[in-house]
């Protein structure tokens, strides 16, 4: 068989693997269901690139209530979310996300500090939660959104909830909750980016890893990291205990990695990493 005969006869087994392949995914588009998940859930045993290193989560989790001496997450002292705030203006962050849904009372004096800091930081994004409300054979959602004086003081906020369209581990985001009037956190914090967000519909989640694979730290390290080490990165602020505690919630949810590594991800992050990747993805 001379070159020519060995090229064809290559070209053809190309083309019929391609073609097969084509075929493949035609049928995979029709049938759906497990078929489709599965070959999702393949491609998280492949290697990773690196996450971004312009983006960092500060997690209020054990060691942090432990040392500052906070009960739960809603009622955690104002006060340090304000000097937290005051070192990220320092550094000049890009962009901060509260995970924290700061709807309680509070005191009048941390309320006014952390709204002077989020006012004075000028690019803050606050999350709001859904209240669901069940009575006979009615189920209601009533937006839970911060203190009047925190949304004034804000550059935004949104609601942090999303629809997983299937039930096993967190695949798909079917939509993030949103109306005329609320707007979903994953689009507030992509606006004061000034970032183009996707338009609603069902989004395949893309992880960066397993848990805690993206760059993070505890509440109480953030002092000792060096003077400009959060400048222009996306900061996101929120909740990692692994002991829950009065008027905390659980809150964690299966993901792809839990199937290999028997990992769960905190539920919050998901429109929190949806934020981050409206917020870190280059607009086109």
């Amino acid at each position: 068989m001379n070159w020519r005969s060995k090229l064809k006869a290559h070209w053809r087994s190309a083309l019929a693997g391609a073609g097969l392949c084509v075929v493949l995914g035609v049928l995979l588009l029709f049938v759906g269901g497990w078929p489709v998940y599965l070959s999702y859930d393949l491609l998280f045993l492949l290697p990773k690139p690196p996450p971004p290193d312009s983006a960092v989560i500060i997690y209020l989790d054990d060691q942090s209530f432990k040392e500052l001496g906070q009960t739960n997450t809603a009622n955690w002292d104002r006060n340090f979310h304000a000097r937290l705030l005051d070192r990220l203006t320092e550094d000049q962050s890009r962009l901060i996300v509260f995970d924290v849904v700061f709807s309680e009372p509070g005191t009048p004096e941390a309320n006014t500090n952390l709204a002077r800091a989020i006012e004075r930081n000028g690019k803050v994004v606050l999350a709001a939660a859904l209240n669901h409300l069940a009575r006979a054979q009615i189920f209601n959602k009533q937006a839970l959104l911060p203190l009047p004086e925190f949304q004034e003081a804000a550059a935004g906020w949104g609601i942090a909830e999303f629809d997983m369209a299937d039930s096993g581990p967190g695949r798909v985001a079917r939509r993030y909750y949103e109306t005329d009037h609320h707007p979903s956190l994953f689009r507030a914090a992509a606006t004061v980016a000034g970032m183009r967000s996707a338009r609603q519909g069902d989004r395949w989640l893309n992880y960066y890893g397993p848990a805690i694979t993206l760059p993070n730290l505890s509440f109480t390290e953030v002092p000792a990291q060096p003077s400009g080490y959060f400048r222009d990165k996306f900061v996101f602020v929120g909740a990692r205990p692994t002991t829950l505690r009065a008027k905390d919630e659980a809150d964690q949810f299966r993901t792809p990695y839990t199937l290999w590594r028997s990992e769960f991800t905190p539920a919050r992050l998901c429109p929190v990493r949806s934020a981050m990747e409206a917020a870190v993805s280059p607009s086109s």
